[in-house]
């Protein structure tokens, strides 16, 4: 470097050029009813930026697109900028490639900049299938994005090789320069809403904001189907207090209703209790925010439990995460994972339920050592360790930089994927044509492609039937009662789909729709526009349609033909199974006389209870209230699923 362009990085307030230059930033995201993310990773790059007087004497930064505007719209805007940085997620790298592609046509001169965890930057032939990158980051991107703003001020020609961090084509030859040390103070990164990054975003938008916020980042564990923002295996480094506390004021000002917390292991720390009651504390002085959503430290304990009843207790939790993935112990060996003893696992299950606090686990479908004998024989330990309501299961996505990525990996367990339009839950369907697509795993060493099929249409079911309490009580009843395990409850609902008309049509869809998706030809977004302009999940839609249109009238038959019931006994046991329903049509203060003690029968707290009768009133204490099918959806599936709202709250009647 010349001793001239030395001096200019030791006066930062040097101003260098006759025009200010322009920087055009944008992380596009969907809106979720009104409900928008403001553009966090961009926002921290811009926060940074700003904070550098050279900088900021020598730029102007653009509005961030944060929208999925039409492209001709939003590359009109960028196509004015000297620097475009594009922040790529799964969500939005279809449509971060296309506006990149777009201002590049419109003007050649810009440089364009590629970074997040979508870029696939391990790939040697980047640059040719996506030429109008410029350059990418890899990692972190703060000090990586200043270094190259800094440089470009002093000479837009300037070599790239002088960044680390930074992958870039020259000659046609793919360049990766040498990685960039992470950074050793992440506090000195300004936090963009502490800098008022978002001011005008905040009074130009006529929508509800949702913020992210971390408290530390990077990851200690090494999952390879993870790539938690391209910081696994790392050491976790925090935020200072200080600034949570002040975002916290922040959100309380500009009155955020849901902050989701991008830390890996929230509760990791001792430390993390006393953020969490700062946070409690505003939102009991200020109203706001309203919700807390975060990933849980991964084997959950005492302090995680305590955070999570203090945010219960606040009206703040939207679930508490008590994460596995997979319960087959070779599974977890493959993909480097280790979960708590499910013994552990039930009495945490035991500890929460009795604090009604809410809690959900996931699951993944398509793991390597995963059949699906054993993906069903562990959704069954779930439930047995009581597990009733909060179990999500996902389809198995290739990350481009996980290792489950990786050639030699994919190889060794046979994995194979295709690619699918992405199912984005609880998105409004956006009219820009531009589709969203991800890579999900439909075939390995021990699930062929048929069992795929059938393990992705199980879990759809017990999802829908089961987790969402359309058939819950019936099938805890039979198991405690009759021995019946849930795998044969399940899959003898499947059997018998053919003896219901409502089942029948809709287990037929989710066949033709599982063997769409695994012949690549398919997509897994159900339209059924009775609950709402919304992409639902394709439980959540199985829910809704099943009840809509009556379902629960064919449960009698289908007990007294598979499983020998006597008729009376069966309507009983149907009719407790509609009345513990949350639905649209349930009333606060309904009664209903039963002659068997059903609270008590299905209480795990009551393990050796007989199956005596005894005849008893039943209230519904749970508030009922919606409008019409939509606003139930909306109020009661969407925003209630991983809260356990789906059973009423039922009490013996006393006279």
């Amino acid at each position: 470097m010349a001793s001239f362009e030395w001096i200019l990085f030791l006066l930062p307030p040097f101003i260098v050029q006759s025009t200010m230059l322009k920087i055009q930033l944008a992380q596009v995201n969907f809106i979720y009813g009104n409900n928008a993310y403001l553009p966090y990773s961009v926002g921290l790059l811009q926060a940074n930026l700003q904070s550098d007087l050279f900088i900021a004497n020598n730029c102007e930064f653009m509005p961030i697109i944060f929208l999925r505007e039409e492209i001709e719209v939003a590359a009109s805007k960028a196509a004015c900028a000297d620097i475009l940085g594009i922040s790529c997620y799964i969500w939005n790298w279809e449509y971060s490639k296309t506006l990149a592609r777009r201002v590049k046509e419109l003007n050649p001169k810009i440089k364009i900049i590629g970074g997040g965890p979508q870029i696939p930057h391990k790939d040697e032939e980047l640059f040719k299938k996506y030429p109008f990158f410029d350059l990418v980051v890899i990692g972190e991107g703060e000090l990586t994005f200043n270094e190259f703003v800094r440089n470009f001020i002093i000479d837009p020609n300037f070599e790239f090789s002088t960044i680390n961090g930074i992958a870039f084509q020259k000659e046609g030859q793919y360049i990766l320069n040498p990685g960039r040390s992470r950074l050793n103070e992440i506090n000195d990164i300004p936090s963009p809403y502490l800098e008022n990054v978002f001011g005008d975003v905040i009074a130009n938008y006529d929508l509800d904001f949702q913020v992210s916020q971390e408290t530390h980042r990077g990851c200690p564990y090494s999952c390879t189907f993870c790539d938690w923002g391209s910081a696994t295996m790392q050491k976790v480094k925090r935020f200072s207090k200080e600034r949570i506390f002040s975002e916290y004021e922040w959100m309380a000002k500009n009155k955020i209703e849901v902050l989701y917390n991008c830390d890996a292991n929230y509760g990791l720390f001792p430390e993390d209790r006393e953020l969490t009651d700062r946070l409690v504390e505003t939102k009991n002085r200020s109203g706001w925010p309203k919700k807390f959503r975060a990933a849980y430290a991964k084997n959950s304990n005492e302090r995680v439990f305590e955070i999570a009843q203090k945010l219960n207790d606040a009206g703040m939790s939207k679930g508490v995460t008590l994460s596995l993935q997979s319960l087959d112990e070779l599974t977890l060996d493959l993909i480097k994972r280790r979960n708590m003893k499910i013994n552990d696992f039930r009495s945490l299950i035991n500890t929460y339920t009795n604090k009604g606090i809410p809690t959900y686990t996931e699951l993944i479908l398509g793991l390597p050592g995963e059949s699906k004998q054993s993906f069903m024989a562990g959704i069954d330990v779930l439930f047995q360790a009581g597990q009733h309501n909060g179990l999500n299961i996902y389809p198995a996505m290739v990350l481009p930089n996980a290792q489950f990525n990786d050639e030699n990996y994919k190889k060794l367990h046979g994995i194979k994927f295709v690619e699918t339009p992405m199912l984005l839950s609880h998105g409004t369907p956006e009219v820009d044509g531009i589709q969203e697509r991800y890579e999900i795993v439909i075939k390995t060493n021990e699930l062929p492609v048929e069992d795929w099929i059938d393990s992705i249409i199980y879990a759809w079911v017990v999802q829908a039937l089961h987790c969402m309490n359309l058939t819950q009580q019936i099938a805890r009843y039979l198991n405690r009662f009759k021995n019946i395990s849930y795998t044969e409850f399940y899959s003898s609902i499947i059997s018998w789909s053919k003896n219901s008309i409502v089942l029948k049509g809709n287990i037929e869809l989710l066949k033709s729709t599982a063997s769409d998706v695994a012949k690549g030809t398919g997509s897994l977004v159900i339209e059924d526009f009775r609950f709402g302009n919304i992409v639902w999940p394709v439980e959540e839609i199985l829910f809704l349609r099943l009840w809509a249109d009556g379902f629960t009238g064919d449960l009698v038959p289908f007990l007294t033909a598979e499983f020998g019931l006597e008729q009376d006994s069966a309507e009983e046991l149907v009719r407790y199974q509609v009345f513990s329903l949350r639905s649209h049509i349930s009333k606060k203060g309904d009664r209903q006389k039963f002659s068997f003690n059903f609270l008590k029968l299905l209480d795990d707290n009551f393990p050796e209870i007989g199956e005596e009768k005894e005849d008893i009133t039943v209230v519904n204490l749970s508030d009922s209230e919606f409008a019409n099918l939509e606003d139930y959806a909306r109020e009661v599936v969407w925003y209630g699923r991983k809260g356990s709202t789906m059973v009423n709250k039922l009490e013996i009647f006393e006279i």
